[in-house]
């Protein structure tokens, strides 16, 4: 019956548009019409092309590259723009440009409320599913993928029941990052690999009596404090930017004991000189040249994609350089230690939607539909598997090459100076749309796909949920009083004293009591009610 149905509303439909075509040919007296007439008849306007600015962190691609003169061929007849900044410059960029009213067409926000309504163009979700057709795909395929509610990652973009930002969420942001600890350094000290906070504190102190001019631990505190000492927060339960579930509630990082007494062990190890004093202005490539160059024990990196620690090495990672400047180097992935024997650390990973970064269309395509709906074309076509590649690669054989099926960057252009010029290896905001975790797999090697299924897939594995406990950062909304108030927003130049005073007591140039008041006035201040909105609003919904 079902079959026969469709052949009546078949046969129907046909009749229809023959009819349709019948009278479109004929006059109303039933001659043929005019040719003259039709050739009268408005033509159709040309499709209009934009060209598009975005903004988004890291690298700045030449546009005269080839392949950024690849990647814009494949836009549907508009272009692509590409400015990125620095991470640790990127908010204060946004906030002249909004102050400013200069927004590009395409960025990258965060969910704050007030950056949301101002700097925005709203769209629905009809137009979503319309016009990027493939983001919103990926997003509830992610969102299931991890078991969250369509409704309730949506809800998290949206000003006034309208979108205001999107992003369809990485898996990858949910990856432990992992630690490699030289192995050789450890036999030479005699010591095994350390898994408790106590057999660091071991192995540190004879590093230094071997190595009294090095410093054991590196970390990079100019451009990520945040994560310079996160294995050591983890194993006493806190972290510097997360909320964590303890006994039956949702407590702040920054206000818990926890946090008092891993700074009270950072700063001991600082006064013992095992800590790099240039720690506070490190950045990324001194952090990562510190371990390279034999001055550190271990280093943390994004453990399943980018890193095997036996040779063959992948060229231009982490294992790679080091082996190129330590001879005969032995490393091995580490456990986040704990703080006693059988404790289960803390990992703080980002959300799934990034730390709640989203991308977004500048307020000025608000009233301009056709643009708006153009600028959300480019960014469907953007992330094709194709442009994935383009992108994050470049051009085959020019700069990379398929080894066993996997893209692997030529060794001289991997590097930032070579990206730059030859137009790959970059991100955008478009970075911040998501990923398809089995498509990211893909293009991984089978050691580092086999390392994935053992140190994180696996339960019991260094980085396995039977190790470590991985929580996300931050709630999964804004954080608002009961009358609508911004608390984040409210809190935000609090924090940012806080952080500061975090560093200085871990140099010993603030006391652990300076502390103390320093947090009692927090959270008289917005702390107390920030704990009471977050446990309002989300303690129910909190992913265990």
């Amino acid at each position: 019956m079902l079959n026969k149905n469709r052949r009546i509303i078949a046969t129907a439909i046909a009749a229809v548009l023959m009819a349709g075509s019948l009278v479109a040919c004929a006059k109303p007296d039933g001659k043929p019409a005019d040719k003259t007439a039709a050739a009268d008849a408005p033509k159709e306007q040309p499709k209009k092309t934009y060209n598009f600015k975005m903004l988004g962190m890291r690298i700045t691609p030449n546009k005269d590259s080839e392949v950024m003169k690849k990647f814009n061929e494949k836009l549907g007849g508009n272009t692509l723009e590409v400015t990125n900044v620095p991470d640790a410059d990127y908010l204060a960029k946004i906030q002249l440009l909004l102050a400013a009213q200069d927004l590009p067409d395409i960025f990258l926000t965060w969910s704050s409320q007030t950056v949301l309504e101002k700097a925005t163009a709203k769209f629905t979700e009809e137009e979503f599913k319309q016009y990027m057709p493939d983001v919103y795909n990926l997003a509830l395929k992610n969102f299931a993928n991890n078991g969250y509610s369509k409704d309730s990652m949506f809800s998290r973009m949206k000003v006034n029941g309208k979108f205001a930002g999107f992003g369809a969420g990485s898996q990858v942001s949910l990856t432990p990052y992992g630690m490699i600890v030289r192995t050789d350094v450890l036999e030479q000290l005699g010591k095994t690999m350390p898994k408790t906070i106590a057999d660091w504190d071991d192995v540190f102190k004879a590093y230094k009596l071997k190595y009294p001019d090095k410093y054991p631990v590196a970390a990079r505190g100019k451009d990520w404090i945040l994560g310079s000492f996160r294995w050591v927060l983890g194993a006493y339960g806190t972290s510097v930017e997360g909320w964590h579930m303890k006994d039956g509630k949702l407590m702040y990082g920054p206000f818990m004991p926890e946090m008092r007494s891993a700074l009270a062990q950072l700063q001991k190890w600082y006064k013992d000189g095992y800590i790099n004093p240039e720690w506070v202005t490190m950045d990324s490539p001194g952090y990562s040249n510190d371990f390279y160059n034999g001055n550190s024990i271990f280093m943390q990196v994004q453990s399943p994609l980018a890193n095997v620690l036996k040779p063959p090495y992948i060229p231009g990672s982490a294992p790679d350089l080091a082996a190129a400047k330590i001879p005969n180097i032995k490393m091995d992935w580490g456990p986040y230690p704990a703080l006693k024997q059988g404790d289960k650390p803390i990992y703080i990973a980002g959300d799934l939607l990034n730390g709640m970064y989203f991308v977004a269309f500048g307020s000025q395509l608000e009233k301009d539909r056709d643009k708006l709906h153009a600028a959300m074309d480019v960014i469907n076509r953007s992330m094709s598997k194709d442009m994935y590649t383009l992108r994050s690669y470049g051009v085959e054989g020019k700069t990379f090459d398929y080894v066993d099926g996997v893209p692997v960057v030529k060794k001289e252009l991997n590097n930032d100076d070579a990206k730059v010029r030859e137009g790959f290896g970059w991100l955008g905001a478009i970075a911040q749309v998501g990923a398809d975790w089995d498509y990211t797999k893909q293009l991984t090697s089978k050691p580092v796909k086999e390392q994935l299924a053992t140190l994180i897939d696996d339960p019991n594995g260094h980085y396995g949920k039977n190790n470590l406990t991985v929580t996300v950062t931050a709630p999964p909304g804004p954080i608002t009083s009961p009358s609508g108030e911004d608390l984040t927003i409210k809190g935000k130049a609090l924090f940012d004293q806080w952080l500061s005073l975090y560093t200085q007591v871990i140099i010993g140039k603030k006391t652990l009591e300076d502390y103390d008041a320093f947090i009692d006035q927090w959270k008289k201040q917005v702390g107390n009610d920030l704990t009471e909105a977050v446990n309002r609003l989300y303690l129910k919904d909190w992913k265990k």
